[in-house]
């Protein structure tokens, strides 16, 4: 209740409210450009609230879980350049939306669930520099990795506790 009365800050453009219960109705600032959030569940009407905030460059989620829809209204968000994600799980299907924002350059994923799929959506953000992927619960063969060759722009890749077979 106390975070809807911070929704009359319109001029707002850096937000963190980690170890806060958020709901979708307090993301509500039209300026916002940095955004730090955590909580248990990250699903689709917190991830359409957060697409609203049409200025946002920089996001942190912090989640246990993360939804299949979670990311799905970010999809072609016109400022997002920077995702920070931390959960104990996320699939593909989560990452599908994400390739579809052009300005996105620099993504850490600290999760599970992640396959060959997740890197061959990844590999379609031309505006990709900067991918770290950290989590061993992943499942990533030689021929996933890759399909990361196709970035044209990746100059920094970072693999931490990800068993890679040949590797």
């Amino acid at each position: 209740e106390a975070l809807k009365v911070l929704t009359g800050l319109r001029e707002l453009e850096s937000l963190g409210l980690n170890g806060h219960d958020v709901t979708p109705e307090a993301i509500s600032f039209p300026k916002l450009k940095s955004l730090e959030i955590s909580g248990e569940t990250l699903g689709g009407a917190l991830g359409r609230s957060i697409s609203r905030c049409r200025e946002l460059e920089s996001l942190q989620v912090h989640f246990a879980d993360v939804d299949d829809d979670a990311f799905d209204a970010m999809a072609g968000h016109p400022q997002l350049n920077r995702l920070n994600v931390r959960a104990r799980y996320i699939n593909d299907r989560a990452i599908l939306p994400l390739s579809k924002c052009p300005h996105l350059a620099d993504i850490h994923l600290q999760t599970s669930g992640l396959t060959d799929e997740s890197l061959g959506y990844l590999s379609e953000l031309e505006s990709l520099s900067r991918l770290s992927l950290n989590w061993r619960k992943n499942e990533f063969t030689q021929a996933g990795v890759e399909q990361l060759a196709r970035l044209p722009r990746l100059d920094t890749l970072k693999l931490r506790m990800i068993p890679f077979p040949g590797l």
